[in-house]
């Protein structure tokens, strides 16, 4: 049975959306309005342009998605560190969707001291699962050329 809070209070948190997800069974997902940010799309856009359809570029992908955690129930540790975290692009080979190289995009909060002990973690594990993590500083502009050749020895290697 589903109900709902009676009332002025019942009403007012209903307009506040508290409540009514929980007991009328409607889920509180929504879609968000943008799925990259402005800085993120404008690199992709550029990114795409570098490297053609030599790679298929994946947005956004959790690290738990990249790579697994060897002997996972004695190390259930080493898979919450990875859980939450997300790189921002990722380059497959197209015939086998195959991680050839992943694109960290670093902006401004990327100097924080906290974020910096999260990205030397993050290094820490591309390097040890043997996947390439190239970070490029977020800025207004990027070229495309300039973008072929930071990524060229990957695109080249598969």
């Amino acid at each position: 049975m589903t109900t709902q809070p009676a009332g002025c209070l019942g009403q007012f948190l209903r307009l506040l959306g508290i409540g009514s997800g929980t007991r009328t069974g409607a889920l509180p997902y929504r879609l968000r309005d943008h799925f990259l940010t402005k800085a993120e799309f404008s690199f992709y856009s550029v990114l795409r342009s570098a490297v053609g359809d030599r790679v298929v570029i994946l947005c956004k992908i959790n690290l738990n998605d990249l790579f697994y955690v060897a002997k996972p129930n004695e190390n259930q540790g080493a898979r919450n560190r990875i859980d939450r975290k997300h790189v921002d692009f990722v380059l497959c080979d197209p015939k086998t969707m195959q991680p050839v190289v992943a694109i960290e995009l670093d902006d401004k909060s990327h100097e924080r001291a906290d974020r910096r002990e999260r990205d030397g973690f993050v290094d820490r594990v591309f390097e040890t699962a043997g996947l390439a993590l190239v970070r490029i500083r977020a800025q207004r502009g990027y070229n495309p050329g300039e973008l072929r050749e930071v990524l060229g020895e990957y695109l080249t290697a598969k």
